[in-house]
């Protein structure tokens, strides 16, 4: 029986299909990992927040394209509207409009403006909800090493 258990680990030594290359110092197999669960955990978390982070600052640059259309589109309004005030100013002065009816389409334009400048400043509050984001995300990123100052820098 010593005979075969001898010549049994003899033959496990010399096994041609095992490499000891893969073993470390105390015998585990190097070539299976283990996996820190928390480690792993935090891994999964910092992607997730880098590429939610990359998301934000893609939609921050997406809406400052749209605030600068908007702008245009915002000043194109209001120049129009001033155009308008011009005609029905100079209709009040060469008596050519009653000063009801003058009252009546000045308040119109006046309520024209007045939206036009909430809807501006609306779109402005979005706009720096977005930025407050991209920084709270950035501050998260920094806390884990992973802060990017490029992409804030780019979006301020």
């Amino acid at each position: 029986m010593q005979h075969y258990l001898d010549n049994n680990l003899n033959q496990q030594q010399q096994d041609p299909f095992v490499n000891d290359d893969f073993q470390g110092e105390d015998g585990d197999n190097l070539l299976l990992e283990e996996v820190d669960p928390e480690q792993e955990i935090q891994e999964q978390r910092n992607q997730l927040l880098s590429q939610q982070h990359q998301e934000l600052v893609n939609k921050v640059l997406q809406e400052e394209d749209e605030i600068i259309v908007f702008h245009r589109d915002h000043i194109d309004v209001m120049v129009e509207i001033c155009k308008s005030d011009m005609i029905l100013l100079n209709s009040l002065d060469q008596n050519q409009v009653a000063v009801a009816d003058y009252m009546v389409k000045l308040k119109q334009n006046l309520q024209v403006k007045q939206q036009a400048i909430n809807d501006f400043i609306t779109k402005l509050g979005q706009y720096e909800l977005l930025l407050e984001q991209e920084a709270e995300l950035n501050e998260q990123l920094k806390e884990f090493g992973l802060g990017n100052n490029s992409n804030q820098t780019n979006i301020q």
